[in-house]
């Protein structure tokens, strides 16, 4: 839901590809815009509230040189952008898209998979140091990531694959 709304909102600004990484981040043009951090408080098993937190790159051109391959609204743009206005436009987004994942759940996941980055793409991911060629093909009931590699098909936790080789 969350980056279906972010999605939406720098769709605003530009005609350039989108994707997910998943599970938190948003990319334009292969380059990390937007992050997203969701806490959830469970009872039980149920969850009892989420505090969602976004990180979306509006107006930056620099940055230090430790953070790997960004970009802003501004630089996709070429504009200054108002940061009020996006704020607006973001959380109107973020409304719509809760009301799609009430109404038709199935449509919104199916979305969010569709704009998964490297989705059907040969690419090489991470397990601790263990390098691994494989394709993502989807993400299960639980937000797994769903990975084919070498003719069989792996389910992945959040921190069990990384994009990036470790440090």
């Amino acid at each position: 839901m969350t980056s279906l709304a972010i999605v939406n909102t720098i769709q605003e600004y530009t005609t350039k590809r989108i994707e997910v990484k998943w599970p938190n981040d948003v990319y334009v043009d292969g380059k990390k815009i937007s992050g997203i951090l969701i806490k959830n408080g469970i009872q039980g098993k149920k969850i009892q509230y989420s505090i969602v937190g976004i990180g979306l790159n509006v107006n930056q051109r620099i940055w230090p040189e430790d953070v790997h391959n960004p970009t802003s609204l501004a630089l996709i743009s070429k504009s200054e952008i108002d940061v009020e206005g996006i704020k607006k436009k973001l959380l109107s987004n973020f409304e719509i898209q809760y009301q799609n994942i009430q109404s038709e759940p199935e449509v919104a996941i199916q979305r969010y998979v569709d704009l998964l980055y490297k989705k059907d793409i040969e690419a090489v991911f991470y397990l601790g140091h263990q390098e691994i060629k494989g394709v993502i093909r989807n993400i299960d009931i639980f937000g797994r990531l769903i990975i084919e590699t070498s003719g069989s098909i792996q389910t992945f936790e959040l921190g069990e694959i990384s994009f990036r080789k470790p440090i």
